[in-house]
């Protein structure tokens, strides 16, 4: 497959996309990111967690929390985590 860059990705890795409707997310939202970066390994690129809130966050090793509106209007940085952990 070829990006806009010109490189290729090896055809054995993968980049997850899931989107949640909610506000805020945890990494709790994003186990199942999670579970295939853990079953993957290294072929496991990188996995995005689209939401309806505001912050770009971390959730986890190659995973992000990132506002579905970033794809229109950009991102800003938050914390590591885009909702408090406990819920």
């Amino acid at each position: 497959m070829q990006v806009g860059s010109g490189r290729f990705f090896n055809s054995d890795t993968a980049i997850a996309i899931e989107v949640k409707s909610a506000r805020t997310v945890n990494q709790r939202d994003a186990s199942a990111l999670t579970f295939l970066s853990d079953r993957l390994g290294d072929r496991f690129q990188c996995g995005i967690l689209f939401h309806t809130g505001a912050l770009t966050a971390r959730l986890g090793e190659r995973v992000w929390a990132v506002p579905v509106a970033a794809l229109w209007n950009g991102v800003k940085s938050g914390r590591d985590s885009t909702a408090d952990r406990s819920s």
